[in-house]
């Protein structure tokens, strides 16, 4: 609430009052001079009177603005008090809310410290479950071991003796096989997948597992020494080893640049569970190789260029 302050009427009161008391005293002095000069008393009298009327009225006047004055200072007074009160109340609930404040200030330092070691300890678990995925898959894959897929062989050309039919070809394909003996097989089946049961005799993957490792790596490294891939009825198969899905998507980021190697006539090779080791003839320097993780693909693209391998002799 805001204060009142003063009527402007109190000071021409105070004004009425100064000119009615001068005029008060002029009458008098005049009334005397009067009576000295033998003017009439009644006269006189009468404007005494006059006068103390004048006054009266500008005291009572004054008495009013006095009370009311008295009253606006009555309530500016109560006005300061309800000040005092709220001040006080502010002062309270600003010392109540830095104390919040310091409190909260405090846990979150250990909010921080806290989530500070939960990202250590998510640190360690990210690089504990990523040694475990990796041991998983070699595991996977040791089981998979004495496997291969042969990829485009046409569909239905096995019979219904699968076992029977690798037996027989397999050694045919790559003639040097031949001298081994009969290839022991475990089992052999296709590779169906939903995606692909449109009823169309598709060339779908053909997976085996032999009995014997040594079966198995002698395959491989005859395929590979061949330097071709072996065709069936002229179609042209694919051998490859089999891997769980984790070690197969890491291969398969080579693609690619396995796709440009083998167009450029450079050996490559593709070490477990996902190196490549690409060999090239550099000038008057021999033959070298490069091992590669998986995201070094882009760099081994830009290496390439037949001019970067002949000025390199880093290898």
């Amino acid at each position: 609430m805001e204060p009142s302050t003063p009527s402007p009427t109190s000071y021409q009161d105070d004004k009425k009052l100064k000119t009615a008391s001068d005029g008060a005293l002029q009458t008098i002095y005049t009334a005397d001079s009067a009576a000295a000069d033998g003017t009439s008393v009644s006269s006189v009298v009468l404007r005494i009177s006059s006068a103390v009327t004048e006054i009266k009225e500008s005291l009572d006047n004054l008495r009013k603005e006095v009370s009311n004055t008295s009253a606006t200072v009555t309530v500016m007074q109560a006005d300061l008090v309800c000040m005092k009160s709220k001040t006080s109340q502010i002062e309270k609930e600003f010392i109540t809310l830095n104390k919040s404040i310091t409190t909260l200030s405090s846990c979150t330092d250990l909010i921080q410290a806290d989530v500070r070691k939960q990202r250590d300890i998510i640190g360690s678990n990210i690089e504990k479950i990523k040694n475990l995925t990796d041991r998983l898959a070699e595991m996977e894959d040791s089981t998979h071991r004495s496997n291969l897929r042969i990829i485009s062989l046409p569909g239905g050309a096995e019979g219904g003796d699968a076992i029977t039919f690798l037996q027989r070809h397999l050694p045919v394909w790559p003639p040097s096989l031949s001298s081994r003996g009969k290839i022991e097989i475990k089992r052999a089946h296709r590779i169906y997948s939903a995606a692909k049961s449109d009823g169309k005799n598709l060339n779908r993957t053909l997976i085996f597992k032999l009995l014997g490792y040594s079966d198995r790596k002698a395959i491989m490294d005859t395929y590979r020494a061949a330097g071709s891939s072996p065709s069936h009825k002229g179609h042209r198969l694919l051998l490859f080893a089999d891997y769980c899905p984790s070690t197969s998507k890491l291969r398969k980021a080579f693609t690619q640049v396995m796709s440009s190697l083998r167009k450029k006539g450079i050996q490559h090779f593709l070490i477990y569970p996902a190196k490549l080791r690409v060999s090239v003839l550099v000038e008057n320097s021999g033959r070298c190789c490069v091992f590669a993780d998986g995201w070094c693909v882009t760099q081994i693209m830009s290496l390439l260029d037949p001019s970067v391998w002949l000025c390199d002799s880093n290898f």
